[in-house]
């Protein structure tokens, strides 16, 4: 955790054991490209909604790591909540506990978070407008 570094985050390649982590990338380039306005909702685990800024307002106010979460949130049910927890009332050690929780699931997950983003990945890749380009 120095400035060395670019990004200080959970690291989601945990358990990644069939080298699909070049998935994350167009993932979170997706979601920025589809979404970069529009405010975000995650659900909290009393079921309300908890309004996020956009991520165009995110990086505004250079909370990078958040962007990320954000977007790793709406995938990962499990992270939401433990985002969500953090987010409401940041400090630097929740944040801290915050990617050593997230790192200790996917690693004790093992490849289960990487099934789940590969497989809705390959979905969206299969789905009807995207196969006109690739199956000619």
């Amino acid at each position: 955790m120095t400035e060395e570094f670019n990004y200080l985050g959970p690291n989601y390649q945990q358990g990644d054991y069939y080298g699909v982590c070049f998935i994350y990338p167009f993932v979170i380039l997706y979601h920025l490209l589809s979404e970069i306005y529009s405010p975000n909702f995650l659900e909290n685990k009393e079921g309300h909604l908890c309004r996020i800024p956009s991520y165009s307002a995110l990086v505004k106010r250079n909370q990078f790591n958040n962007v990320i979460l954000v977007i790793m949130s709406k995938i990962f049910k499990n992270l939401r909540i433990k985002f969500l927890d953090y987010y409401l009332n940041p400090t630097r050690e929740r944040y801290l506990n915050l990617n050593e929780l997230v790192d200790a699931d996917f690693e004790k997950g093992n490849t289960f978070h990487i099934k789940q983003i590969y497989s809705k990945t390959v979905g969206f890749i299969l789905q009807a407008p995207l196969r006109q380009f690739y199956e000619k």
